[in-house]
């Protein structure tokens, strides 16, 4: 290791990135990752558990760079240290593939993102056995997968497995639920089944008021889709006043 390098000043750098990346400030968040990367990899060597816990990082930021091909390099770097570190049964890695799976279908690069979400979700049910939360992102992702693919049939079922899930474990006045549901009706939605569709975003929709309050996005994303719904089933005012409420 160089002389000023430290493992807490590593670890500053990394969560300096992750804050920098949530806000939006991509750029100055790789500079922060760099030299945490370089930094780990003085202290531990290349394959380290923590230069794979940053490349994980800039992975993500990569992403939102749109530099894609880069992303997906760096993200399956990370896998392949923490395959080695950790195990291939390890909930790491499941969550490390899970990334992977998002770029590979950003990439539209389905069948590979498949692949991914479905050895997370393996790995996931081995560990956790008694259900948990995780197992119902890892359905609602390949889910995601499925409705790319216009397969919304196969989306669909995905996604009543995950809703299932989240009732189970969040709870059904969850956000997960409420998530589940929106998932749901916009599958619904595109094999023209508008009525089935409404009431799964209007169940949606009163969750997310209940729990994140009347003025969230996520509360106007739902309204939209209803106020669409609500149009191609000719329910025009019924519409117009969704997109009103939206607005």
């Amino acid at each position: 290791a160089s002389e000023g390098d430290n493992a807490e000043l590593a670890n500053a750098l990394t969560r300096l990135g992750q804050v920098l990346h949530r806000h939006g400030s991509n750029d100055r968040a790789m500079k922060k990752f760099e030299e945490a990367h370089e930094m780990v990899r003085r202290l531990y060597g290349d394959d380290s558990e923590h230069v794979a816990m940053v490349c994980n990082a800039m992975a993500a930021t990569l992403k939102n760079q749109g530099r894609i091909a880069e992303s997906i390099a760096m993200q399956e770097k990370a896998c392949d240290i923490i395959r080695r570190t950790q195990g291939s049964d390890s909930d790491n890695f499941a969550s490390f593939v899970c990334n992977l799976g998002y770029l590979y279908a950003e990439k539209r690069m389905f069948a590979e993102a498949l692949a991914r979400f479905e050895e997370g979700l393996s790995i996931v049910r081995r560990n956790h056995p008694e259900r948990n939360a995780t197992e119902g992102m890892m359905l609602a992702n390949i889910g995601n997968v499925y409705g790319m693919q216009d397969k919304h049939e196969d989306a669909l079922g995905m996604y009543k497995k995950a809703l299932r899930i989240f009732r189970k474990t969040l709870g059904p006045e969850s956000v997960e639920a409420s998530n589940a549901q929106h998932l749901i009706g916009t599958a619904l939605s595109k094999q023209g089944k508008m009525d089935e569709a409404l009431e799964m975003y209007e169940g949606a929709l009163g969750i997310r008021r209940r729990a994140l309050g009347d003025e969230h996005e996520r509360v106007v994303e739902v309204l939209v889709h209803m106020g669409e719904c609500k149009e191609v089933a000719g329910d025009v005012g019924g519409a117009i006043e969704c997109f009103r409420e939206a607005q």
